[in-house]
Protein backbone atom coordinates (compact mmCIF):
# COMPACT_ATOMS: atom_id res chain seq x y z
CA UNK A 1 0.00 0.00 0.00
CA UNK A 2 2.54 2.36 -1.17
CA UNK A 3 1.03 5.54 -3.19
CA UNK A 4 4.25 7.91 -3.78
CA UNK A 5 6.72 5.33 -2.54
CA UNK A 6 7.05 5.81 0.98
CA UNK A 7 5.12 4.49 4.04
CA UNK A 8 0.87 4.59 4.22
CA UNK A 9 -0.63 6.55 6.82
CA UNK A 10 -1.42 3.72 8.29
CA UNK A 11 1.82 2.42 9.00
CA UNK A 12 2.73 6.15 9.93
CA UNK A 13 0.15 5.58 12.31
CA UNK A 14 1.09 2.30 13.94
CA UNK A 15 4.69 3.62 14.33
CA UNK A 16 3.35 6.65 16.17
CA UNK A 17 1.53 4.43 18.34
CA UNK A 18 4.49 1.74 18.98
CA UNK A 19 6.66 4.92 19.91
CA UNK A 20 4.05 6.44 22.67
CA UNK A 21 3.55 3.07 23.68
CA UNK A 22 7.07 2.27 24.58
CA UNK A 23 7.66 5.75 26.00
CA UNK A 24 5.17 5.52 28.05
CA UNK A 25 6.29 1.50 29.25
CA UNK A 26 9.50 3.81 29.73
CA UNK A 27 8.03 6.51 31.88
CA UNK A 28 6.26 3.47 34.01
CA UNK A 29 9.19 1.48 34.53
CA UNK A 30 11.01 4.27 35.58
CA UNK A 31 8.44 5.55 38.30
CA UNK A 32 8.60 1.55 39.54
CA UNK A 33 12.41 2.04 39.70
CA UNK A 34 12.17 5.00 41.34
CA UNK A 35 9.55 3.48 43.57
CA UNK A 36 11.10 0.05 44.20
CA UNK A 37 14.32 2.61 44.84
CA UNK A 38 12.49 4.46 47.48
CA UNK A 39 11.54 1.26 49.25
CA UNK A 40 14.63 0.07 49.39
CA UNK A 41 16.15 3.79 50.91
CA UNK A 42 13.01 3.04 53.12
CA UNK A 43 13.89 -0.22 54.65
CA UNK A 44 17.75 -0.30 54.64
CA UNK A 45 18.33 3.55 55.48
CA UNK A 46 15.30 4.88 57.54
CA UNK A 47 17.09 7.91 58.79
CA UNK A 48 17.68 8.77 55.32
CA UNK A 49 21.67 7.81 55.44
CA UNK A 50 23.09 4.16 55.57
CA UNK A 51 24.56 3.39 59.68
CA UNK A 52 27.26 0.62 59.03
CA UNK A 53 28.24 -0.88 62.30
CA UNK A 54 31.59 -1.91 62.39
CA UNK A 55 34.64 -2.50 64.61
CA UNK A 56 38.40 -1.74 64.40
CA UNK A 57 41.69 -4.31 63.87
CA UNK A 58 40.48 -6.68 61.42
CA UNK A 59 40.91 -6.23 57.21
CA UNK A 60 37.35 -7.91 57.19
CA UNK A 61 35.75 -4.59 59.15
CA UNK A 62 37.62 -1.85 59.29
CA UNK A 63 41.51 -0.77 59.52
CA UNK A 64 41.79 2.42 61.34
CA UNK A 65 42.98 5.32 58.69
CA UNK A 66 45.25 8.24 59.99
CA UNK A 67 46.58 11.85 58.72
CA UNK A 68 47.55 9.86 55.47
CA UNK A 69 45.76 7.03 55.34
CA UNK A 70 41.73 6.82 54.41
CA UNK A 71 40.25 3.61 56.27
CA UNK A 72 39.71 0.67 54.58
CA UNK A 73 38.63 -3.08 55.21
CA UNK A 74 35.97 -4.97 53.29
CA UNK A 75 33.00 -3.96 55.39
CA UNK A 76 34.06 -0.87 55.21
CA UNK A 77 34.04 -0.54 51.58
CA UNK A 78 30.89 -2.68 50.79
CA UNK A 79 29.22 -0.40 53.68
CA UNK A 80 30.33 2.94 51.45
CA UNK A 81 29.17 0.55 48.14
CA UNK A 82 25.50 0.04 49.25
CA UNK A 83 25.63 3.56 50.19
CA UNK A 84 25.95 4.88 46.87
CA UNK A 85 23.83 2.29 45.41
CA UNK A 86 21.10 3.60 47.49
CA UNK A 87 21.95 7.36 46.81
CA UNK A 88 22.40 7.91 50.68
CA UNK A 89 24.97 9.21 52.27
CA UNK A 90 26.92 6.81 54.84
CA UNK A 91 27.71 6.71 58.32
CA UNK A 92 30.46 4.36 60.02
CA UNK A 93 29.44 3.51 63.62
CA UNK A 94 32.44 1.93 65.14
CA UNK A 95 32.08 -0.09 67.98
CA UNK A 96 35.42 -0.98 69.88
CA UNK A 97 34.32 -4.91 69.70
CA UNK A 98 31.65 -7.13 67.02
CA UNK A 99 29.66 -8.19 70.30
CA UNK A 100 28.70 -4.40 70.31
CA UNK A 101 28.01 -4.42 66.89
CA UNK A 102 25.49 -7.10 67.37
CA UNK A 103 24.08 -5.70 70.11
CA UNK A 104 23.53 -2.07 68.17
CA UNK A 105 21.81 -4.38 65.28
CA UNK A 106 19.10 -5.65 68.15
CA UNK A 107 18.96 -1.94 69.79
CA UNK A 108 18.27 -0.32 65.60
CA UNK A 109 21.36 1.86 66.33
CA UNK A 110 23.01 0.82 63.07
CA UNK A 111 21.43 -0.45 59.54
CA UNK A 112 23.64 -2.64 58.19
CA UNK A 113 26.46 -5.00 59.44
CA UNK A 114 28.45 -7.66 57.85
CA UNK A 115 28.99 -10.41 59.77
CA UNK A 116 29.18 -14.22 60.36
CA UNK A 117 25.54 -15.81 59.69
CA UNK A 118 24.75 -18.59 62.52
CA UNK A 119 21.35 -19.65 63.95
CA UNK A 120 22.24 -17.12 67.05
CA UNK A 121 22.43 -14.43 65.15
CA UNK A 122 19.45 -15.40 62.89
CA UNK A 123 16.85 -14.38 65.48
CA UNK A 124 18.22 -10.93 66.23
CA UNK A 125 18.46 -9.83 62.16
CA UNK A 126 18.25 -11.29 58.47
CA UNK A 127 21.36 -12.52 56.24
CA UNK A 128 21.71 -12.26 52.32
CA UNK A 129 24.06 -14.86 50.46
CA UNK A 130 27.78 -14.80 51.49
CA UNK A 131 29.56 -12.09 50.48
CA UNK A 132 32.64 -13.53 52.14
CA UNK A 133 34.29 -17.19 52.79
CA UNK A 134 37.26 -17.28 54.80
CA UNK A 135 38.82 -20.15 55.94
CA UNK A 136 39.16 -20.45 59.99
CA UNK A 137 42.67 -21.32 60.91
CA UNK A 138 44.60 -21.05 63.97
CA UNK A 139 47.37 -18.64 64.52
CA UNK A 140 50.40 -19.84 66.26
CA UNK A 141 53.81 -19.04 68.04
CA UNK A 142 56.85 -19.53 65.86
CA UNK A 143 58.05 -22.31 68.49
CA UNK A 144 55.42 -24.59 69.04
CA UNK A 145 54.40 -27.99 69.57
CA UNK A 146 50.90 -27.48 67.76
CA UNK A 147 51.52 -28.98 64.09
CA UNK A 148 48.19 -30.44 63.38
CA UNK A 149 44.61 -29.54 64.09
CA UNK A 150 44.39 -32.77 66.15
CA UNK A 151 47.00 -31.26 68.44
CA UNK A 152 44.91 -28.32 69.30
CA UNK A 153 42.41 -29.74 71.55
CA UNK A 154 44.77 -31.10 74.01
CA UNK A 155 44.72 -30.42 78.16
CA UNK A 156 46.97 -27.00 78.85
CA UNK A 157 46.41 -25.60 75.44
CA UNK A 158 44.98 -22.30 75.41
CA UNK A 159 43.05 -20.93 72.69
CA UNK A 160 42.34 -17.00 72.25
CA UNK A 161 39.10 -16.14 70.59
CA UNK A 162 37.45 -12.46 70.67
CA UNK A 163 34.63 -12.84 72.97
CA UNK A 164 31.31 -13.27 72.01
CA UNK A 165 32.09 -13.85 68.27
CA UNK A 166 31.29 -16.85 66.29
CA UNK A 167 34.50 -18.31 66.83
CA UNK A 168 34.07 -17.78 70.62
CA UNK A 169 30.40 -19.97 69.92
CA UNK A 170 32.28 -22.89 67.54
CA UNK A 171 35.51 -23.19 69.55
CA UNK A 172 33.84 -23.58 73.24
CA UNK A 173 31.62 -26.37 72.24
CA UNK A 174 33.98 -27.66 69.85
CA UNK A 175 37.44 -27.98 72.04
CA UNK A 176 36.31 -30.53 74.92
CA UNK A 177 40.08 -30.67 76.52
CA UNK A 178 41.89 -27.18 75.65
CA UNK A 179 41.06 -23.90 77.29
CA UNK A 180 39.61 -21.15 75.70
CA UNK A 181 40.90 -17.78 76.71
CA UNK A 182 38.64 -14.39 75.74
CA UNK A 183 39.63 -11.20 74.82
CA UNK A 184 37.63 -8.55 74.48
CA UNK A 185 38.92 -7.32 71.03
CA UNK A 186 41.36 -8.68 68.43
CA UNK A 187 43.84 -6.33 69.10
CA UNK A 188 43.90 -7.62 73.28
CA UNK A 189 43.60 -11.00 71.58
CA UNK A 190 47.18 -10.65 69.71
CA UNK A 191 48.83 -9.33 72.67
CA UNK A 192 47.35 -12.53 74.62
CA UNK A 193 49.03 -14.57 72.10
CA UNK A 194 52.53 -12.68 71.72
CA UNK A 195 53.02 -12.60 75.60
CA UNK A 196 52.42 -16.21 76.06
CA UNK A 197 48.98 -16.21 77.30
Amino acid sequence: MKSDGGPSRAWFAIRIALFALTGALLVSCAGMDRTRDAEMQRVLAPTGKLRVGLYPGTPTSILQGNAEVEPRGVVHDLGRELARRLGVPHELVVFSRNAEVLEAVKSGNVDVVFTNASPARAKDMDFTEPYLEIELGYLVPRRTMILRLADVDQPGVRVGVTEKSSSDSTLSKDLKKANVVRAATVKLGVGLLASGR
